[in-house]
């Protein structure tokens, strides 16, 4: 999420007042070491984001190299799945994706060349019925495919799994949705994820697969000549194949992208999971300290999760 959001700040011209701090002889330190790995001179620009939750991320020429730098020792683990992430969707092919360069024996840094072109969240309302289709149709080609891979060490999401993870986010983010909703309306809202959802997506069924885990817009790249670019693998995982559809919520692509996998889709999991993406977002910006990430998403959770009130 990180590198998409960035970019779409910067095409705003829009930095949240309470975006996360970093330590400046760090990103000094981290930005020195991007230089001389990429073998950059000093008239190259390399910037920095810090909105990324598990990572610092270091950005050259609009995406064209990405370092990343983890918060923890767990996100090395994480570095180690996400490199053969990208590998393995390479094999699959159909979109853009992020070609590894630079790896660290100890995950201590994640290079790639990263795919260019504008983020997804910028340019998606402005584009065509037929243009929605095409990249919902490479999307469902590509998921089809890489639902069916296999990579060993990657965790298994069951639905008791998720639903207790979904119960910690909604804690999470319980203080802001207490200070803007109603008692009667976050008593709904504490329905949806404690009860509602968990029960119809138990009734439903689990369709395992390989998945992205995080593919919205926000991870999404239109490349030129109307080819998609996914970015981001870093919540890889075995999951309910319905995760990677509910980040479609225009109505033309996800149609097109159902079409081009074929069978075994849940568009009634699907239409779960995106009434409650909204609820779950909170948390990120409320752990970020971001107002304005909170104030927008918690319109969404009246938009979407209380609509009519």
């Amino acid at each position: 999420m990180a590198l998409a959001k960035f970019k779409a700040a910067q095409n705003s011209n829009y930095l949240p007042p309470d975006m996360q701090q970093t330590d400046e002889k760090l990103i000094a330190e981290e930005q020195k070491l991007v230089r001389n790995l990429a073998g950059l001179d000093d008239s190259v620009q390399i910037l920095f984001s810090d909105f990324g939750w598990t990572s610092r991320v270091y950005i050259v020429n609009s995406g064209e190299i990405v370092f990343k730098f983890p918060r923890s020792e767990k996100v090395k683990e994480e570095y180690a799945l996400e490199t053969l992430a990208y590998k393995v969707a390479h094999v699959v092919g159909g979109v853009l994706v992020p070609e590894i360069r630079w790896e660290h024996p100890s995950n201590a840094y994640l290079g790639y060349k990263g795919v260019v072109g504008e983020p997804g969240e910028k340019v998606i309302a402005s584009l065509s019925v037929a243009e929605k289709r095409n990249i919902g149709t490479q999307l469902g080609t590509f998921l089809k495919k890489f639902h069916r891979r296999d990579i060993a060490d990657a965790p298994l999401i069951s639905q008791e799994k998720e639903f207790a993870e979904y119960r910690h986010k909604l804690e999470l983010g319980l203080s802001s949705i207490e200070r803007y909703f109603s008692e009667d309306e976050v008593a709904r809202i504490r329905c949806l994820v404690l009860e509602d959802y968990p029960r119809k997506m138990s009734q439903i069924g689990f369709q395992k697969g390989l998945c992205h885990g995080d593919l919205g817009y926000w991870n999404m790249i239109c490349g030129l000549g109307g080819q998609i670019g996914i970015i981001d693998f870093g919540d890889i995982g075995y999951r309910d194949t319905s995760i990677d559809f509910a980040g479609m919520n225009d109505s033309a692509m996800l149609n097109a992208a159902i079409e081009a996998y074929g069978g075994d889709v849940s568009e009634e999991k699907i239409a779960l999971r995106m009434k409650i993406i909204p609820i779950l977002d909170l948390s990120f910006f409320v752990g970020k300290k971001d107002r304005y990430g909170i104030e927008k998403t918690i319109a969404r959770i009246r938009e979407i999760v209380l609509p009519g009130n």
